[in-house]
């Protein structure tokens, strides 16, 4: 469940804390596991997604930092295809390392051109995805 709508004193851009319990005619249960809300959109896309180094089987990507919106990025997640325009699949996992904004992609086929792309993770869920850039990885 995601909150966009701030009512009743909820602030946007906050993170809030509950617990919760049942009542009924035979009394009440014992309280929930603590929950969180945050309150806001998910973030924007990451831009400026570029090659920073090539070698025969590895490339190095960067991208610039997701800034403003409702609630604080939490991460980064770097999809790269197999060189042969087959499906993306998650090469980089940074989703509770904002500061990460470059990686290297290893294991890679020398000549191939292989498809990038990015998203930003908050408390809300991912940003739609960034641009799709390619890279040769060559020597």
């Amino acid at each position: 469940w995601t909150c966009n709508q701030a009512n009743d004193g909820v602030v946007k851009g906050k993170i809030y804390r509950f617990r919760y319990k049942a009542v009924n005619a035979k009394g009440s249960s014992l309280y929930s596991e603590e929950s969180y809300i945050a309150v806001g959109a998910a973030p924007a896309a990451p831009t400026n997604l570029q090659l920073k180094e090539s070698s025969k089987s590895a490339i190095k990507v960067s991208w610039d930092a997701v800034t403003g919106g409702d609630l604080a990025v939490k991460g980064y997640l770097l999809y790269v295809d197999d060189g042969n325009n087959g499906p993306f699949t998650l090469k980089y996992d940074g989703s509770n390392r904002q500061d990460i904004l470059e990686y290297t992609v290893g294991g890679l086929v020398e000549g191939r051109a292989y498809r990038f792309k990015v998203n930003a993770v908050n408390y809300n869920g991912n940003s739609v995805d960034s641009s799709i850039e390619t890279f040769y990885s060559c020597g």
